[in-house]
Order: structure tokens, then sequence, then C-alpha cells
């Protein structure tokens, strides 16, 4: 049989897997068809979408099959993407659903800085006291400079 599945309205160029990979690296200039012509490569391609990481852009790509998905990953990882305006080396693995759940692991991230500023105040109070020691040559040095500025002066 199998006859069914006509509906999916205006996606039914696209069919989602579970055979997903994700693609980092890419330029920001890459577009989705440029992202699916080039992990064409790779087997049969059934999705693909980016969207922005940072100052770039990442890319999902479903597969018809694991066997395409495997494919793509072996032979694309760490390959060269070219479009008309950039060329660059993307990274391909299997999608573990940390694309979409990496955002909200952000929080947990900028409390860990805080704990580390604490620790650096507190040493440079240890370093104050040699700052008190080195001023006392300093007044030295300004007589030396001002005499070198008097001395120039008078040959004007």
């Amino acid at each position: 049989g199998g006859g069914g599945g006509g509906g999916g309205g205006g996606g039914a160029a696209f069919k989602r897997t579970e055979h997903r990979v994700v693609v980092t690296g890419l330029p920001i200039s890459c577009s989705w068809q440029d992202l699916k012509d080039h992990m064409r490569k790779g087997g049969d391609v059934t999705f693909a979408q980016v969207m922005r990481d940072g100052d770039g852009l990442m890319g999902l790509v479903d597969y018809a099959t694991a066997d395409d998905m495997h494919d793509a990953i072996r032979n694309l990882d760490d390959s060269e993407f070219r479009n008309p305006f950039d060329r660059c080396y993307i990274r391909v693995r299997k999608d573990d659903g940390s694309a979409e759940n990496g955002h909200r692991r952000s929080p947990s991230r900028s409390r860990s800085p805080r704990g580390r500023a604490h620790s650096r105040s507190v040493s440079p109070r240890g370093k104050g006291r040699s700052v008190s020691y080195s001023r006392s040559p300093a007044p030295v040095r300004h007589r030396s400079v001002s005499e070198g500025r008097s001395r120039s002066r008078s040959a004007e």
C-alpha cells in the first residue's frame, strides 16, 4: 500500500526524518539551497535549514536514510563548502538534539565567571605593598627629565 501521506500543506517538498546532521562553520552568505546542494554529495537530502550561530550560520540537514546520514558525516565533515560568495571548511556531526537545546544551557555558563571575579579582587591587596617601594626612585627620574627640557630651552 503506502498510497497515503498526501498531506503536509506547503511543506510537501520537505520531509523531516530522524537522520539529521548539524553543520557548523557555514558562512553568513549561505542559503538553505547552498547547504542542500553541498550536503547532497553525502546522500539523499530531504530537508535543509540554516540559522544564525554567533558570527556565522549553522545548518540542520535531514537525510532519507541512516546510511545517507553516516555517509554524509564521513565524507562531508571538514569538507570545503563553496558558494558564489565564500569558501570555508565546515563541520558535520549527528544531531543529538543539542542544536535546539544549546540555547537553554547558556544561563548556567554566566554564573561561573562571577565566582572567579571574587578570587581576582583579593590578589591586588597583596601586591599593593610592592607598589609603595617602587615610588621612591620616581622623583629621581623626574629631575633628569626636567633638566633635559631646561637645556633644550636654553639652546633655542
